[in-house]
């Protein structure tokens, strides 16, 4: 009923019921009414209590469904076949964990309120919306998906406000939503809006990665969506960025994203089977599409690394304890660690590799973790240790690179000699035998430390081939193909070469004929029949052969043609009997692999078993005179090869390593037994090194030595560390074989633009490939490479170090300000983040 300026909005306008839809429903309008007070309490609470962390990292997502007839632009409806039976099936059949209702031009609450129960009911959730036909400035007409954040008093009041303008539009020639309309809506309510084509076939109905890519780029440009609702932030900018939308490719935001079902009853011709790599929610929805090429993804290009770190637990030995006792969950991709200074983040990572990586020797800086028991499991449940995963540390290599350093020096007195002649070479023997050391001793160094590696590669190995034979196991009902190929009986052909030779007996019919003709006695007819009736035996025989011949050979032909058929179709088989077909084939190659590892480990051994690393004095020794009567004497003291103490010696570079020896201990290194105790011991303490080791650098003759090693310089720790982040992400990270790997401040001595341009998408590479477990001050490294789970350090009352999980979009507390809180400056990346929803308040900022 109307009266002067104003409109009275009934029940039905309001839930969006209308004629005999009344009259079937009205049944349930009174309980809804009642209900709907209890369901507010349950979404608030709901809303409030949500945790920090889906139980699937990757959710089933529709954003467009309709469910109800709606109004049209041309004020028609639309043809929706919908039940909540088919509701309940849909969800079930697609696992989908979260949902969007847009009917058109209309909301039906009461609908949405029982959608919501259904789904609920179904571990997942259904988010109101509405969609909205529209005309750009150009008067190009579109379609507006709006999705509601999940606020019942502004769902309702946006209920009324929908159904109210769609009511009186219902009056003019077209129904459709003016620019100011939307711009009111985007200033009213917490919402996102999808602009769309008007066509709602979407688009991409079989897409490539690339196209798929292109679109959702475009879906991230698409989307418009303001933090606090009071904002008047660029009103005229929304309007230019719907009017730039052409008509050809509005499909291209949404059609990725969401069915656009009418009819439930057939929803797989519909399903785009998208998957959001967040918490189904309407956050959830507003985190991923910030990042939407890594956070959106159709099902079947969804990459999963297997065996990683799920759930880490922290349980007190004793009352000394200074870390809390609790849990924390992991996610298979980008796990980042923030806290204040001294909060404990270094110290998780500690406890991480104390339990999982091989060859780790703790330092006594944590010796306090002792106190506490660190439980780690993968997503099976079950517990890590060191030998049944492989793990890497980022930070481990670089040190090394940064700590090599050396330098030249110049002896004066043979600048003296060489004033003397010009044609001097300097100790010439003692070069000679220091380049034959030098390759002897990096010779050992590298076979030992090969003979090292071959372990650990053997133990990466049967992970690898452990982990394959289970992936293969876990396949076994995967049939690779059911028909068996024909095998071909052995038949009776007879070869070209016998049937010519069958074919003689002409020659010797005629030879019987010729010497028949010698008789002619009374036999003689009888003779002559009984030679004809042989040749026809002869001739039937041969056709018989060559019938034979024939058949049999087009026997052979049609197995081959049938085992070509069913070749054919075993190529095509499915993407997991591929899989299964690919570990039938490599895992015994594996095997070959792993036992040529282990004899070329046993002849390594052998060959360090019988190394003489040993130093005979002759070698070092020398003289030379120089005009005549000068001579030139260079000797190494014979005590310095008797006697050479294993702390301070002039062979060996000790630096940086003093600590871990003694001092005690002498070595005769002129007899091998004592020259190879001295070299292993360096090797087990890293004194000596792959590469880059320095010998004889202290070492004195009677006259000062020039070295003429190798200068390592010291570098730049900026440039070094840009080259090795590079080069160890392409080597290490995305190598197939680690499980996990972890960084300590990664962005340590590079810049920003660096951290932006190189850091961030090498971290984006490596979701589904490895779990990558990074502690960071950096908020570019802590918001823009998009982590996927974070993990908060800090201290409690109690002054005991605490670890929480959660989720940047979770609804359990404001996480954007514990990311700003926790990381320098991270307010201001995380509205760079968040830039497509320019002029938006974060955090009342």
């Amino acid at each position: 009923m109307e009266h002067e300026n104003c409109i009275c909005i009934t029940i039905e306008e309001i839930f969006g019921f209308a004629g005999a839809d009344v009259y079937i429903c009205s049944f349930f309008v009174f309980l809804i009414i009642i209900d709907m007070f209890r369901q507010i309490a349950q979404i608030m609470f709901d809303i409030n209590n949500s945790g920090g962390g889906s139980v699937n990292e990757w959710n089933a997502i529709d954003l467009h469904m309709h469910t109800c007839e709606g109004v049209t632009r041309k004020k028609g409806r639309d043809d929706v076949v919908f039940s909540y039976t088919d509701m309940q099936n849909v969800i079930e059949q697609f696992e989908l964990k979260l949902m969007a209702v847009t009917n058109h031009n209309i909301i039906n609450m009461s609908n949405y309120i029982l959608m919501r129960y259904i789904a609920k009911k179904n571990g997942s959730k259904i988010l109101m919306g509405v969609e909205l036909d529209t005309n750009l400035s150009t008067g190009v007409p579109i379609h507006i998906v709006v999705i509601f954040e999940e606020n019942f008093k502004e769902n309702f009041a946006a209920t009324i406000d929908i159904n109210t303008t769609t009511a009186e539009k219902k009056k003019l020639p077209e129904v459709y939503y003016s620019n100011n309309e939307i711009v009111n809506l985007l200033r009213k309510y917490d919402i996102i809006l999808i602009p769309h084509g008007c066509k709602h076939k979407g688009m991409l109905e079989y897409p490539s990665p690339e196209r798929i890519n292109e679109a959702l780029k475009k879906v991230r440009e698409g989307f418009f969506r303001i933090f606090d609702s009071p904002s008047d932030w660029k009103l005229e900018k929304i309007k230019e960025s719907l009017s730039e939308l052409g008509e050809e490719n509005l499909d291209e935001f949404g059609g990725v994203l969401f069915s656009d079902t009418r009819d439930w009853s057939n929803y797989a011709k519909s399903s785009r089977d998208f998957y959001m790599n967040a918490e189904p929610s309407f956050k959830g929805i507003v985190h991923s599409i910030s990042n939407p090429i890594y956070r959106l993804k159709p099902k079947k290009e969804i990459k999963r690394n297997n065996n990683y770190i799920k759930r880490i637990k922290f349980i007190s030995r004793n009352r000394k304890s200074k870390i809390a006792d609790g849990e924390i969950v992991l996610s298979s991709g980008y796990n980042c660690i923030i806290g204040k200074s001294g909060s404990g983040k270094s110290l998780l990572l500690h406890m991480i590799k104390k339990k999982l990586l091989r060859g780790f020797n703790p330092s006594d800086t944590y010796s306090f973790s002792d106190d506490t028991d660190v439980e780690i499991y993968n997503e099976e449940g079950k517990i890590l240790n060191e030998n049944v995963i492989n793990i890497s540390v980022g930070v481990s290599i670089y040190q090394k690179i940064i700590e090599v350093v050396s330098k030249d020096d110049t002896d004066e007195l043979y600048e003296i000699i060489k004033l003397l002649d010009d044609s001097f070479v300097g100790k010439e023997k003692f070069y000679t035998f220091k380049i034959k050391y030098k390759n002897l001793i990096d010779e050992f160094v590298k076979l030992c430390y090969e003979f090292k590696n071959d372990k650990e590669e053997l133990l990466t190995r049967l992970n690898k081939l452990f982990d394959d034979v289970k992936r293969k196991n876990d396949l076994r009902e995967i049939q690779l193909f059911d028909v068996k190929p024909i095998k071909k009986e052995k038949l009776n052909i007879i070869s070209d070469s016998d049937i010519k030779k069958f074919e003689g007996y002409n020659d010797l019919i005629d030879e019987c004929k010729n010497i028949s003709d010698l008789y002619k006695g009374k036999y003689k007819e009888q003779l002559t029949n009984d030679i004809e009736r042989l040749k026809n035996t002869f001739s039937m025989s041969l056709l018989d052969m060559l019938k034979d011949n024939a058949e049999n050979n087009l026997i052979y032909k049609k197995i081959d043609i049938v085992n070509g058929i069913i070749e054919t179709i075993n190529s095509q088989k499915s993407e997991q009997a591929k899989q299964k077909s690919i570990l039938v084939k490599s895992i015994p190659k594996d095997i070959d692999d792993v036992a040529n590892l282990v004899l070329k480990m046993k002849l390594n051994e052998t060959k360090i078993n019988h190394a003489d690393l040993s130093i005979k004095k002759e070698e070092i020794y020398s003289s030379k005179k120089i005009n005549g009567n000068v001579e030139i004497i260079e000797e190494f003291p014979i005590n310095e090869l008797t006697e050479v103490n294993e702390k301070d010696n002039k062979i060996f570079h000790t630096y940086g390593k003093k600590g871990a020896l003694s001092g005690i201990k002498n070595y005769d290194i002129t007899k091998p037994q004592d020259a190879k105790k001295l070299v292993n011991k360096y090797i087990s303490l890293g004194v000596l090194q792959k590469s880059g080791n320095n010998y004889f650098e202290e070492a004195k003759l009677d006259i000062r030595i020039l070295f003429d090693g190798q200068d390592i310089k010291a570098m730049n720790p900026g440039s070094i560390a840009k080259k090795y982040i590079q080069m160890y992400f392409d080597s290490q990270v995305k190598n197939g074989t680690n499980n996990v790997v972890l960084f300590d401040q990664i962005e340590n001595d590079v810049d920003k633009e660096f951290i932006n341009s190189v850091i961030n998408d090498n971290i984006n590479g490596t979701k589904g490939c490895v779990q990558l477990i990074v502690v960071t001050h950096d908020p570019i490294v802590a918001v823009n490479a998009d982590p996927n789970n974070y993990i908060e350090c800090t201290r409690n009352e109690s002054k005991k170090i605490e670890y929480r999980s959660f989720v940047a979009e979770s609804y359990k507390q404001d996480e954007l300000n514990t990311i700003a809180r926790n990381v320098d400056g991270s307010k201001d990346v995380i509205r760079k983040r968040y830039e497509i929803y320019e002029g938006g308040n974060i955090h009342g900022n």
